[in-house]
């Protein structure tokens, strides 16, 4: 980290150019000094630059509406992952399952007894739920019928796939019925084939989603691809190559693409090594974001993680986190509702019916409970602390995503308080980070309208 606490809630970082950027980490505000950082530090002048906190109104309870529902249709998969947490999509369980049409039928109706409002999005997961298509396509076909007949609206759809088996016959379904598709690849063919793996390890993942994605002709749903990123993705890293990573990600014609640390505990301790590398990856990521939100330029490609930082700063309040168990709620193939697929995986107690009929709210668990979160300069704004992978990784900390939201948040700090310094610049930059920040928001509500196509 380039910058420190200059008291308890101003964090200054030091700039190329000897001046110093001022964060006040309570009211989520930026100042820029022509002074380098040991002066301001000696003049300890600098109390005029508070501002007032922002309220964090840390709720015991927060009310329970479930409207994007996550359907772990199968429990079982056609990969061997390096890093799966699901051990191969099964989540531990002993037998492999795929969810049937009545089983999907089944869960939709317990849904409409506990949310009588209807569903806003069902997402299929697993597993590889491509491996239920067949009752998938039932199930949807049934409710987009089925649903307007009660007075409910269709839900949006979506799906996480590894891709190896989309077909012509996926693809016409997913433009039918306006999937938002999400097609996981972990980077180019060399970096992707040694995490993601069939059980024929001489089999290529890589070429096989290739193929399969280049099937898809003038779709009608967004394909967004959420890469992980192990520890050997990290070390394979060089400084200043992140613009030919995601381009060469783009090529493959994804509309979004997401990269995200691997949940994973190889990945979660941070040693220096990792650290430089994580490091560079950011630095890198942002800029690119940044030169993209300057020229106006392939828009679709500045990344959800950037645009998620510097929509917490303008918004000027307390990001509350995870809402799992209480807008989101994970199904699994066993007829079973969990408040996510994390706790799931790791046995804790699932929500019965009759308990998601009574509650109207859910106990909350906050962010500044955990670790040293109370004491960090992203404390207001994280997004990476997750307390299912907290568990997952036996209690302790996920050291890598956590460093990597610090660098992050410091790295757009630093272009933030630089383009600020032009008015012009500013106003071009705000015109077109408002356009990207609505298609990445549409883009992960799945709409495929107009304003996207």
């Amino acid at each position: 980290m380039q910058g420190q606490f200059i008291d308890d809630s101003l964090y200054a970082i030091p700039d190329a150019h000897n001046n110093t950027v001022i964060f006040d980490v309570d009211s989520n505000t930026i100042s820029y000094s022509e002074l380098p950082l040991n002066q301001i530090i000696n003049s300890k002048d600098y109390t005029f630059l508070h501002s007032p906190k922002i309220e964090r109104h840390i709720p015991e309870h927060i009310d329970r509406h479930i409207d994007y529902v996550i359907v772990g249709v199968a429990e079982t998969c056609n990969l061997r992952c390096t890093y799966c947490y699901a051990e191969s999509g099964t989540y531990g369980q002993k037998e492999k399952k795929v969810m049937c049409f009545n089983e999907l039928k089944e869960m939709l109706f317990k849904l409409l007894e506990i949310t009588p409002s209807g569903i806003e999005c069902f997402s299929f997961f697993g597993g590889e739920p491509l491996m239920g298509f067949k009752a998938i396509k039932e199930f949807v076909e049934f409710a987009s019928e089925y649903l307007p007949e009660q007075g409910l609206p269709i839900p949006r759809w979506g799906i996480v796939t590894n891709g190896t088996l989309i077909d012509n016959e996926t693809i016409r379904f997913f433009n039918e019925h306006h999937f938002s598709v999400n097609v996981s690849l972990d980077g180019p063919k060399d970096i992707n084939d040694r995490t993601r793996i069939f059980a024929d390890p001489n089999k290529s993942v890589f070429d096989v989603v290739e193929k399969n994605l280049k099937r898809i002709k003038n779709k009608k749903f967004i394909l967004s691809c959420q890469s992980t990123m192990n520890r050997d993705f990290f070390m394979d890293y060089r400084k200043n190559n992140y613009s030919n990573f995601i381009r060469e990600m783009y090529s493959l014609g994804y509309d979004y693409v997401a990269p995200l640390i691997a949940q994973c505990p190889e990945t979660a301790v941070l040693d220096a090594e990792l650290k430089n590398k994580i490091w560079d990856f950011y630095e890198d990521m942002v800029a690119y974001d940044f030169d993209l939100l300057l020229s106006g330029e392939d828009l679709n490609q500045v990344s959800a993680y950037t645009l998620s930082i510097i929509d917490r700063l303008t918004k000027q309040e307390y990001h509350l986190g995870c809402h799992a168990g209480s807008e989101s709620i994970y199904y699994s193939a066993q007829g079973k509702f969990y408040s996510c697929h994390l706790m799931y995986e790791l046995g804790e107690c699932e929500i019965t019916k009759e308990k998601l009929e009574k509650e109207e709210t859910v106990k909350y668990k906050d962010k500044l409970e955990s670790w040293n979160c109370k004491n960090c300069m992203a404390r207001n704004i994280c997004f990476s602390w997750c307390p299912g992978v907290d568990k997952l990784l036996g209690g302790k900390h996920d050291e890598s995503s956590c460093f990597a939201q610090k660098v992050s948040l410091e790295f757009v700090l630093l272009k933030l308080a630089q383009i600020t310094q032009d008015q012009s610049l500013f106003e071009q930059f705000s015109v077109n980070y408002r356009k990207a920040a609505q298609d990445s928001a549409k883009a992960e509500k799945g709409i495929t309208n107009e304003e996207i196509y």
